[in-house]
């Protein structure tokens, strides 16, 4: 399976203007008060996991460290920090180990879309998922491009953004949104399931 490519991202979105703007942008490394981090209010990749699970990173990182510091959006009034990837090591971290502040990297002020688009590569970028996992998130990955088009945060091609999102070529991007778009919600499960593959999927659909 195909990894994302952060430079089909990079290239296409819109470049800080100014000095001031950019060290805005540039994320710091932050001992964060626990009480202010929050949880992202959508977050797709968020997992159920059991306290037994919990509790061995918990102790894992009592053992070594947290070696990647959690990734927040911090308001321009610094009054919460809103958890953009390291949902899970934040949980362990509350529920069996109580620290009063946790080592992050902290952005500040991103708009919404923008800390949604780096929800989803911090996600995208460490883990390998399906063609149908691939498939559940494509039309949300396509709002979100386009809302970043409109806005102007991203001004590069959608597919091409797609394509590095998702780990394929631009080709594998058109058959993702026929299938998303067109197909019936049995042939879409068939894929979701892992029964068929995507280029399969987008013969059937075809030959309709």
């Amino acid at each position: 399976m195909g990894r994302i490519n952060l430079a089909n991202i990079e290239q296409g979105l819109q470049k800080v203007k100014t000095q001031a703007e950019g060290l805005e942008n540039t994320p710091k490394a932050e001992n964060v008060p626990a009480h202010l981090i929050t949880f992202a209010s959508d977050n797709p990749y968020a997992e159920d996991d059991t306290d037994e699970s919990l509790y061995d990173l918990a102790m894992s990182i009592q053992a070594n460290g947290l070696l990647h510091p959690l990734t927040v959006n911090r308001k321009a009034d610094g009054s919460e920090y809103t958890l953009i990837s390291g949902e899970r090591r934040f949980k362990a971290i509350q529920k069996h180990l109580h620290w009063r502040n946790i080592p992050c990297t902290v952005y500040r002020n991103l708009s919404q879309d923008s800390a949604q688009l780096k929800l989803h590569i911090a996600n995208l970028e460490v883990r390998e998922y399906t063609a149908g996992q691939k498939l559940q998130r494509f039309q949300e990955l396509e709002a979100l491009l386009l809302r970043m088009k409109e806005s102007g945060e991203y001004t590069g091609a959608i597919q091409k953004g797609l394509a590095g999102l998702l780990g394929v070529s631009s080709r594998q991007v058109r058959k993702y949104k026929a299938i998303a778009e067109n197909a019936p919600e049995e042939l879409r499960q068939q894929v979701i399931l892992g029964e068929i593959s995507i280029n399969e999927a987008n013969t059937l659909l075809s030959s309709r």
